[in-house]
Order: structure tokens, then C-alpha cells, then sequence
């Protein structure tokens, strides 16, 4: 897998353009500003509904059927919600699809892809499982959630030198207000997008994440404040990048 270094690409978001998703309509998402190759064979993308309406949103191959599966889930009317999927790719586009059931604004986040077959044989990219370890947990930090605006690293568990992605599950709890929770290589700027969404108080969220790293580690920033958990359960082979700062 190839996984983007300062972490991950916003391609859409519907607030920019005024107007949410309709009910029943499919949304066509252009991959080129986040770098993905056509001939890539699979994009990992963090999928997020925003105050949608109660129902299910489908992220599929561009051009092909809708397959009768959901890549998220929404339980209540004006929830925001996260999801982290793989979309094959046909080799013959940027492009994948977004269905929507009832309606919502969405933001798709890129994250990487994987290589496909007219790419050269290579380690870089490897997965490497693991039995999950928690490598952050906040609640043993400091008995207050941390606040709004606060970032901590935290070393990803790897024995092994060249890491380029951390596979993790990313747990926001004990909010102090709604927010969202973002994920990136620690030292470098944090990217807009995000990873985690909290709606409510009280309310405990998790979701699956893929994240770049650096020699510093990872990195959690809380927009509304909230305690942070980290459970890695694998890396990705490939080049380690240096952190930017000190």
C-alpha cells in the first residue's frame, strides 16, 4: 500500500459547494488531486457523512453496478459520521462513486492506495499483522479529557525500522463538545481532514484508520476535546519519513 506522507487528501466536500447529497443520488469523487495512479488497483478512503438524514451510503467502483452492500451507517437524523473504506478501481479512472440512501452532506478523504499489477514486485507496502496493542490511551495521562485543540504523539508499537503506515483503531471518549479527531505522521502539519467525528455528549466513537507515521510516530489531534485510545493492530513496510520538526 501506498500511503500519502503528510497524511491524508481531502477530494470532496459538499459544504464548499452550498448543497448536500440528495436522497437516492450517486456522487462521483475525482481522485487526482490526492496523487492516486489509474493504474492503481484499490483506493483507502475515509468516508464521512455530515448532519445527514437516517440511512446507509454505499462508496463503489466507478462505472460498474451498485453492489447491495453499506459503507456506513447512519442511526439518527443529523448525525455525523465516519467510515474508512477500500474501493477497487477498474485501471481506467480516477473516479469512484458515492451512493447515498436519504441524503446528507459528504467529505471523502484519501488516504493511499495499492499498487496494482503493472507495478513492480516489491516489500514496500507489506502488511504486517499484529495482535492489537494499545499504544495511547489518554485516560491513564490525565483524569480530564484533554482539551480542545490538543494533539499528542504516541510511538506505534513496531519493531521494525521502515514503517510507512500504521493499521490502527482510533477511539474518541468522554467528549468536552462535538468535534473531530484528525490522524497524522507526528512533526508534520496536521491536514484537513479527519478520522473521527463525535456529535453528541456523551458519546464513545471508534474507527478504523490507516495512518502514515514518521520517525516520531503518529499523532491524534482532539478539535473539541475529548480522551484519545490507539489499538495498532499492524504495519505497512515501506520508507520511514523524517519528522519536520524538533
Amino acid at each position: 500500500m501506498v500511503t500519502l506522507n503528510t497524511g491524508a487528501k481531502r477530494v470532496l466536500d459538499t459544504r464548499d459547494r452550498g448543497y448536500p447529497v440528495g436522497a437516492g443520488l450517486v456522487t462521483d469523487v475525482d481522485l487526482t488531486a490526492a496523487g492516486v495512479p489509474t493504474v492503481a488497483s484499490a483506493v483507502v478512503l475515509n468516508v464521512t457523512a455530515v448532519k445527514a438524514e437516517k440511512g446507509f451510503w454505499t462508496a463503489y467502483t466507478h462505472g460498474h453496478a451498485r453492489p447491495n452492500t453499506s459503507s456506513m451507517n447512519l442511526d439518527t437524523a443529523g448525525q455525523t459520521r465516519p467510515s474508512q473504506a477500500i474501493v477497487p478501481l477498474d485501471g481506467t479512472t480516477k473516479l469512484i462513486s458515492v451512493y447515498s440512501e436519504h441524503g446528507g452532506h459528504l467529505i471523502v478523504d484519501v488516504v493511499g492506495w495499492f499498487t496494482g499489477v503493472a507495478d513492480g514486485a516489491s516489500t514496500d507496502g507489506l502488511f504486517v499483522p499484529n495482535a492489537p496493542l494499545r499504544m495511547l490511551d489518554t485516560r491513564g495521562l490525565r483524569s480530564l479529557p484533554p482539551w480542545g485543540g490538543s494533539t499528542y504523539e504516541f510511538n506505534t508499537g513496531n519493531g521494525i525500522p521502515q514503517i510507512s503506515a500504521a493499521v490502527m483503531n482510533i477511539t474518541g471518549t468522554s467528549p468536552w463538545d462535538s468535534g473531530y479527531v484528525t490522524a497524522f505522521p507526528a512533526g508534520f502539519a496536521r491536514p484537513l481532514s479527519s478520522n473521527l467525528n463525535i456529535s453528541s455528549w456523551p458519546q464513545t466513537v471508534a474507527n478504523h484508520a490507516i495512518v502514515r507515521v514518521s520517525t516520531r510516530g503518529a499523532a491524534l489531534y482532539t478539535q473539541g476535546g475529548s480522551h484519545l485510545i490507539a489499538d495498532v493492530a499492524g504495519w505497512y513496510l515501506g520508507i520511514v519519513i523524517a519528522s519536520k520538526s524538533a
